[in-house]
């Protein structure tokens, strides 16, 4: 079955003991983040020492749980995020996730808010009578 993946196809069943193989390594996208991702990091760089919710994060920037959670998964991924768990105050409430940038996560915040439109919010439509 031919391999494809943008580049020549290759037959798996044409390789040969003197066929070369090559691994590819991980491509990495350099682009600018999203306008969501730069509200985020907005709001997270206004008090970079202060630790927020997901939650309180989410109602702040109006970016939906969906959207928002991968996102910041992402930035802890790469480095930008710190996460902690938050015991409950409580019995019977959830611990909550904690979320804070890191030093390079900063130096991100930056550049991000620096290279990235702010997102443009319409203007709800009224009725004409």
């Amino acid at each position: 079955m031919p391999v494809m993946g943008g580049g020549p196809v290759v037959c798996v069943s044409q390789l040969t003991p003197s066929s070369i193989y090559v691994e590819l390594g991980v491509m990495v996208r350099n682009r600018r983040p999203s306008a969501q991702t730069r509200s985020v990091l907005e709001m997270l760089s206004n008090d970079p020492e202060r630790w927020l919710h997901g939650y309180e994060l989410s109602k702040e920037t109006g970016i939906a749980s969906g959207t928002l959670y991968p996102l910041l998964m992402r930035l802890a991924d790469r480095g930008h995020l710190e996460s902690n768990w938050e015991q409950p105050d409580a019995p019977g409430r959830p611990a909550r996730h904690l979320y804070q940038l890191t030093a390079t996560g900063r130096q991100y915040a930056v550049e991000a808010i620096r290279s990235t439109p702010r997102k443009v919010t319409p203007h709800p439509v009224t009725a004409r009578g």
